[in-house]
């Protein structure tokens, strides 16, 4: 595998592990400031809605060709930026904005990291294993990461929770900074 692919690997698994933490915990964040299981929906909701339209307006456009090392790049550092914004979130209205934030950062990154890794393939590699490596890191990490945020939230907090979920970002951004600086 190429040194570009690995990379984008790393970001990707680093990346969903620190916002996967989150997601089977939402109900258990709105009961944090007053809400429940209609506000989580809504906010799951949110992020689904946003990250759809922002796939589709970002990856369609001629700018996006030129630009998605970058995309990746501000996308895992956006959605860092996100999960620092979720120690500061005092109600639902602010919940669903940081959700609609974060729609926003995967709508950039998710296309740009799929034309990335697509590109990158080597003319000898088979396509399926290429994806069915990363799809299968995917849920693995995904599994995991739920695991060890309902274990963070369970024996300390929320906000600890969040610092590690932004510490996490870091080692994404980190990665991602070395596949937007690689040459083309």
């Amino acid at each position: 595998m190429k040194p570009l692919s690995k990379f984008l690997l790393k970001a990707s698994f680093i990346g969903t592990f620190a916002e996967t933490m989150l997601v089977p915990l939402y109900t258990a964040l709105t009961n944090k400031f007053g809400g429940g299981i209609l506000d989580a929906g809504i906010g799951y909701a949110i992020f689904c809605i946003a990250t759809g339209v922002f796939v589709v307006a970002i990856g369609s456009t001629k700018w996006f060709e030129s630009n998605t090392k970058s995309l990746v790049f501000w996308g895992f550092a956006i959605a860092g930026v996100c999960d620092l914004a979720y120690l500061l979130v005092q109600n639902k209205y602010e919940f669903w904005l940081v959700q609609l934030s974060l729609g926003l950062a995967v709508g950039m990154l998710n296309p740009a990291w799929d034309a990335l890794y697509s590109e990158d393939a080597g003319k000898n590699e088979s396509h399926g294993k290429r994806w069915s490596f990363w799809t299968g890191g995917i849920n693995f990490v995904t599994g995991t990461s739920a695991l060890v945020g309902a274990l963070i939230v369970t024996y300390w907090s929320f906000n600890w929770l969040f610092l590690i979920m932004a510490i996490c970002d870091i080692g994404a951004v980190y990665y991602s900074y070395k596949v937007w600086r690689m040459a083309n």
